[in-house]
């Protein structure tokens, strides 16, 4: 199991993290998603390689929400 984390931007309240932690939580390939609103970040829990620009593409559909990969 891998765990990818991101920063998430266009987060502003608990309805926000609950909308992006459902739609990535259904894209396949992913097993558990956690979403931290004070430090507006994303944790992805995944057995296998995710694209970022096609998780994003989600995102995006869903407001002014964007992942950036953190090291």
């Amino acid at each position: 199991m891998m765990i990818k984390t991101y920063s998430v931007t266009g987060l502003h309240c608990n309805a926000c993290v609950n909308r992006v932690q459902k739609a990535l939580a259904n894209e396949p390939g992913v097993d558990q998603v956690k979403v931290d609103l004070p430090s507006a970040t994303v944790e992805i829990f995944t057995r296998q390689t995710l694209d970022t620009a096609h998780l994003n593409s989600i995102l995006e559909e869903l407001g002014e929400y964007r992942l950036f990969p953190k090291e």
